[in-house]
């Protein structure tokens, strides 16, 4: 009686292990590596972070930031992140780093329209998350109860990607993140007719103010930081339109949180104004991200920014990458450079 009672146990055991390891498999890569990879990084070894969405992985290059600041930085943006789910992705990274410095990408602020389907962005947000506590308050404050449940059970979400035809969705090794987190678009340089770069409507100085759920959520944010002794800054890559919103719509809300931002001695950055530092057409990719030679224009201008203006808060840091951010580094100038041949 006793063995079966083991030999039943050991079986529900592999049942579940086999399960659960199911669940993770099924999770899309795009979904997963990079919570993965920084969950692969030693403890407090991270000194400055990027929280939000592509605009972010596409805008921000952590060797730059690096090479200048002799610092070590992380990317944890996800498509299409809002700020209800950067504040818990703020409180997973919390758990293993120490972060002297915050990065919010503001694009994180749009609104979200009434038609936008918004299930892909959370999943992407939380699926590859560690279960934790953090998790189930993450996944219970952006989803409707009754859609939980895919969340936390991919395998209900992602069984028929075992079709052939979408095995390359769980698997695309384009996923990978070979720059702490950063992803450089490589096509040729933004040509399409239309829209201004340089915006010169009075429309832009409007204000719109954010619906005081998510000045909460902001308040959240700031005292998260606060807590930890981070400074927290704010910043707006540019953009033309994206997910239904154009730079100016979000260039209004901007304008809507700097007085909120100024009063918790917060800084805003914005880069909308595109001339402002020498961008233009040719920086973008597309109407939504700036290309591999923009980010490298905006963290360039960032670095110094943050060096000559936050070096209290940068002294005593250990530059634990430096061999392998220079590695890193050598290998992105080359991909410039011939983005730039490209280019010319």
């Amino acid at each position: 009686m006793k063995k079966e009672i083991v030999k039943t146990i050991v079986l529900l055991l592999i049942f579940l292990v086999g399960l659960l390891s199911l669940n993770y498999l099924l999770i899309p890569n795009a979904n997963k590596t990079r919570w993965s990879s920084f969950y692969n990084l030693p403890d407090d070894t991270i000194d400055m972070l990027f929280i939000g969405s592509s605009h972010s992985f596409a805008g921000f290059v952590p060797m730059v930031f690096n090479e200048t600041l002799k610092l070590d930085s992380y990317h944890i943006g996800m498509a299409g992140t809002s700020i209800e789910q950067a504040y818990f992705m703020l409180v997973e990274a919390l758990k293993t780093q120490k972060p002297r410095i915050v990065v919010i990408e503001l694009f994180s602020i749009r609104p979200i329209k009434a038609n936008s389907d918004e299930t892909r962005f959370i999943h992407s947000a939380f699926d590859g998350m560690k279960l934790s506590k953090n998790k189930i308050e993450a996944v219970n404050s952006n989803v409707s109860a009754g859609k939980r449940f895919e969340y936390f059970f991919h395998i209900d979400k992602y069984h028929t990607f075992w079709k052939d035809k979408d095995l390359k969705i769980l698997f695309n090794p384009a996923n990978q993140v070979p720059y702490y987190g950063y992803t450089p678009l490589l096509l040729s340089p933004y040509k399409k007719k239309g829209d201004k770069i340089i915006i010169d409507s009075p429309e832009i100085n409007e204000i719109k103010s954010l619906p005081l759920s998510r000045i909460d959520i902001l308040d959240d944010i700031e005292k998260l930081c606060s807590e930890n002794n981070i400074e927290l800054i704010y910043v707006n890559v540019p953009f033309i339109k994206q997910l239904g919103v154009s730079q100016i719509e979000l260039a209004q809300y901007v304008n809507g949180i700097e007085n909120h931002a100024k009063e918790k001695d917060i800084e805003v950055l914005d880069y909308h104004f595109f001339g402002r530092i020498g961008l233009d057409k040719t920086h973008l990719h597309n109407d939504g991200h700036v290309n591999i030679s923009g980010s490298y224009l905006i963290s360039n201008h960032l670095a110094n920014y943050i060096s000559d203006s936050y070096y209290e808060s940068l002294k005593g840091i250990n530059y634990n990458f430096e061999t392998d951010t220079k590695k890193k580094l050598d290998e992105y100038i080359s991909e410039l450079n011939e983005f730039k041949d490209i280019k010319n």
